[in-house]
């Protein structure tokens, strides 16, 4: 077994805020949670014991301020968001997602049923979910420099 030294530097993606338990995972999902499992890390492990002052200046003050709230929303408010997702697709009779083969390719594509309008808010609402992650990944990239202890 690899002692701590050895194993400080790794990033594991697994966390109760995902649900990736192991395995395959594609390129962009690992990125996100990396950044964010970096992010819980940092405020959980170093900021508690940083030397920067946050309340010095204006600037750090609202630095900590959107550093605690991707924290919020990484650990509790994106979870229950797509925990609503979850529950608004188990509502739908048949739960009709699933991948289908697309005729004469060799790639699959998503099986919607289009006349139940609850199947076309589901649809919108992961497009809803799926900007909203990009753009809290933009915020906590923009506050990279900050994330020093």
């Amino acid at each position: 077994m690899e002692d701590e030294e050895e194993t400080y530097h790794l990033i594991d993606l697994r966390c109760p805020e995902n649900d990736y338990e192991g395995g395959w995972i594609d390129a962009d999902a690992k990125m996100f949670y990396a950044c964010f499992k970096i992010l819980r890390e940092f405020v959980e492990e170093e900021l508690p014991h940083a030397y920067t002052d946050w309340e010095h200046e204006e600037e750090t003050r609202r630095v900590r301020k959107e550093i605690q709230d991707l924290y919020d929303w990484w650990t509790a408010g994106r979870k229950a968001a797509h925990d609503a997702l979850d529950r608004l697709c188990e509502a739908i009779p048949g739960h009709p997602l699933e991948f289908v083969p697309v005729p004469g390719k060799t790639f699959f594509t998503l099986s919607t049923e289009k006349s139940d309008p609850r199947w076309q808010a589901v649809l919108d609402e992961t497009l809803r979910l799926e900007e909203e992650d990009s753009a809290m990944l933009e915020r906590l990239l923009r506050l990279r420099g900050y994330l020093w202890t």
